[in-house]
């Protein structure tokens, strides 16, 4: 009933909290009243134990909508988790990324894609961004003289290629890395 009320009539989340509170604290002080006053209170009772539980759904139902869009906002997106900062350019900066693509409810990991992000963000090694830019797959070059970037991003396991503007950037979901991941990239750092 609340999930239907909920789908037809949407009301703003907070007012139906506070409905919710003031219907649980009515619940709450009817069970300190005295038999004799209860019996005669008993509709009024039930009736406010039937709106609670109502408002309790409806609630659930503006949770449910809410978390459902931002499900929406991550399908058909690329997960990318960056695995080797490269060079920093006048435009953006280059690193090397791992692709994980949404099939159903969990992230597939689908390679390593040439990353160059064209906006003055600093990443490191651990750091996951959500976009919707799809990488590309990178081509042969047919031109003899030129270098042969295929044969050079094959050689180091790199298939795709992914270009991110700003808009593009969907989200930055922040630093996934374990704890000894952690202390040998920190090693790393002060050696070099």
């Amino acid at each position: 009933m609340g999930s239907i009320l909920g789908k037809h009539f949407p009301i703003d989340a907070q007012i139906l909290i506070c409905v919710h509170v003031g219907l649980a604290t009515l619940i709450l002080v009817s069970s300190f009243i005295n038999i004799s006053t209860k019996w005669k209170l008993v509709p009024y009772i039930s009736f406010t134990i039937i709106i609670y539980i109502i408002t309790t759904a409806w609630i659930n139902y503006h949770s449910n909508s809410f978390f459902r869009q931002k499900i929406v906002e991550i399908q058909g997106s690329t997960l990318l988790k960056i695995e080797e900062p490269r060079k920093e350019s006048i435009d953006g900066a280059r690193y090397i990324a791992t692709i994980y693509e949404k099939d159903k409810s969990e992230f597939i990991k689908r390679g390593k894609t040439d990353l160059f992000i064209k906006t003055k963000i600093l990443l490191e090694k651990g750091d996951v961004i959500l976009t919707r830019q799809h990488p590309s797959i990178i081509k042969k070059n047919h031109n003899p003289g030129a270098f042969d970037y295929y044969s050079f991003s094959v050689m180091n396991g790199i298939f795709y290629s992914t270009t991110i503007f700003h808009e593009d950037m969907h989200l930055y979901m922040g630093r996934f890395r374990g704890m000894l991941e952690e202390l040998v990239f920190q090693i790393r750092n002060n050696i070099l």
